[in-house]
């Protein structure tokens, strides 16, 4: 499990507060997993915990980006942030 150097060091810490923070720790912890300076099950739980963090901050964007279009579409607003694919008769099944 590496050297007892890399054992003894402190890890980094790291805020994650965005999907490309998740997903640069998990690379990192792949990283590590690859040089044998962290154990298996704790990549594996850190791994599961960036899994379900990353649903989470997706949801949160999904739920802003809605909010927004609500709001536009309440404000009468036909300027969305978000590109929207108009639906005609031709196009709906």
């Amino acid at each position: 499990m590496g050297t007892k150097e890399q054992r003894e060091k402190k890890p980094v810490k790291r805020r994650l507060k965005g999907m490309e923070d998740v997903r640069r720790f998990l690379a990192d912890t792949v990283n590590k997993l690859n040089r044998d300076e962290i154990d298996p099950g704790k990549a594996s739980k850190l791994g599961y915990l960036c899994q379900i963090l990353y649903r989470l901050l997706e949801g949160g964007d999904l739920e802003r980006r809605l909010q927004s279009l609500a709001e536009q579409i309440k404000g009468g607003n036909n300027e969305a942030e978000f590109p929207v694919k108009k639906i005609g008769k031709a196009d709906q099944t």
